[in-house]
């Protein structure tokens, strides 16, 4: 970005393109960063370099989707909604060609079976190469898992099952 008539001591707003990546994804960190800033002047101005202190945020995304087709999309009921580290699709805002997964911990509607139960998403967690440059909301995660019956592992008597799963 570019700041017209900026005076000493006052906040400047720049966005920043990340798609070339040459500021390192640590720097995304929301943290005070010092850089040294170069320009090459004109007629009106000569050229030089400053010091300056920057933070940078990651670019937020701006949805993602459950990988129904994933196997961690899916669970053996065992009496809780709660499903781990569910894989990620469709994650909106990346720049092309960045290399980034997404995984979220969170809850299925009920706890009861079913094939296709609401995920609310509760974190999420990025990786790969450019991780770092993103950040995602979990509310905007969405999509459904499945909870799947569990294996009858109960004894029969005069009146029938015991124990069968759900």
């Amino acid at each position: 970005g570019t700041a017209q008539n900026a005076r000493e001591g006052e906040t400047v707003t720049f966005t920043v393109d990340t798609t070339a990546k040459t500021i390192p994804a640590s720097f995304f960190d929301g943290n005070s960063h010092p850089l040294q800033v170069q320009w090459g002047g004109d007629g009106n101005l000569n050229g030089g370099t400053a010091s300056l202190e920057a933070a940078f945020y990651p670019k937020a995304l701006t949805g993602a989707r459950v990988d129904s087709a994933s196997p961690s999309a899916s669970k053996e009921y065992d009496g809780t909604p709660l499903l781990k580290q569910v894989a990620l699709t469709d994650l909106q805002g990346l720049h092309t060609g960045d290399q980034v997964t997404a995984m979220a911990d969170g809850t299925a509607q009920d706890a009861d079976a079913a094939p296709a139960k609401a995920f609310t998403a509760q974190s999420v967690n990025l990786s790969g190469t450019h991780a770092g440059y993103y950040r995602l909301d979990p509310a905007l995660v969405e999509g459904t898992v499945a909870i799947t019956r569990t294996a009858y592992t109960g004894e029969k008597n005069a009146q029938g099952a015991i124990g069968a799963g759900r």
